[in-house]
């Protein structure tokens, strides 16, 4: 139980409150910023994709269907375009510092041209 893990670790509940929050509050600072990106860059989820995710979570226990009733069509596609954000920062970071520069001119230049 909860009081049993507190006694043995000799913590009180707020001070293991205290050792979640840092990581707690980064992930959402994390999710906010990828959710961000995803918006920013267009991305999408298909339905296609979204059946796929669905998919692949299936076992020979849970059906598709089965899944589909347990987690929200909105979750999937959050789990999507945080995909593709990741994916994205992925391939930045991925790319010489040549690339880079040019790829922010580019942009420059498509804004100002706004």
């Amino acid at each position: 139980s909860a009081a049993d893990y507190l006694k043995f670790t000799g913590t009180t509940e707020d001070q293991l409150r205290e050792q979640f929050r840092e990581g707690a509050v980064q992930q959402v600072r994390v999710s906010l910023a990828l959710s961000a990106l995803a918006a920013a860059q267009g991305f999408e989820a298909s339905a296609e994709e979204i059946e796929e995710a669905y998919a692949k979570i299936a076992t020979e226990n849970l059906t598709v269907e089965q899944i589909k009733t347990m987690l929200p069509e909105d979750s999937m596609k959050s789990d999507i375009l945080t995909e593709k954000a990741m994916n994205y920062i992925k391939e930045i970071a991925a790319q010489p510092a040549e690339e880079k520069a040019e790829e922010k001119a580019e942009e420059s230049e498509s804004k100002d041209a706004e």
